[in-house]
């Protein structure tokens, strides 16, 4: 059985897929339900134009006359809470015309705050046609993600201009029984 998180995901997708616009985006402004783009605007002077289809999960296009202190995309993953050892894992199949590396991570809002977890693997865009890059993370006991709570997994973008093409992405959940992990086994987590 799918994890929460995995078919809020997916819908999130195939409703962005539907979609077939060419979009001049604005600072937080939806580019379909729980995607959405945000830049610093009180320093950084962005314009940022959007394209989605059927052929392409969404396109990015930004031209930067002042730099963002932060510039992100923004996917809503949903309610849930994740158990210790499971493994969630995204793969993203982007193009773009210039390389660049981002450390994506799941912001989850709790109660009074909000709560960080980030990954061990980092996203590295080539710059040389279409890739295809998987990011996995195995949950530990500190991380945010324990915790019943709407996620989100934010994507820093290059605060400089920039083209970015994700054809597709899909969310996976393999649960901690399976005894998959996407890293070795510290001698500090193991009990």
């Amino acid at each position: 059985m799918s994890h929460s998180i995995e078919t809020f995901t997916a819908d999130v997708i195939s409703t962005c897929r539907a979609n077939q616009d060419d979009l001049l985006i604005e600072n937080n402004a939806h580019l379909s339900p729980e995607i959405y783009v945000s830049w610093d605007d009180e320093d950084g002077r962005v314009e940022l134009t959007a394209q989605t289809d059927a052929n392409m999960l969404l396109a990015l296009e930004a031209q930067v006359s002042q730099e963002p202190r932060w510039f992100s995309l923004n996917i809503g993953l949903g309610q849930g809470a994740l158990k210790v050892g499971d493994v969630l894992g995204i793969v993203f199949e982007t193009e773009s015309a210039r390389a660049f590396y981002s450390a994506p991570f799941c912001r989850s809002a709790l109660e009074e705050n909000h709560g960080d977890t980030y990954w061990q693997d980092g996203l590295d865009v080539k710059g040389e046609g279409r890739q295809i890059s998987t990011l996995l993370h195995t949950v530990e006991p500190g991380d945010p993600l324990i915790q019943e709570a709407f996620h989100t997994l934010v994507i820093p973008l290059p605060c400089q201009a920039f083209s970015l093409t994700l054809h597709d992405m899909r969310l996976f959940v393999v649960e901690a029984g399976r005894g998959f992990r996407s890293a070795s086994a510290q001698a500090a987590s193991v009990g």
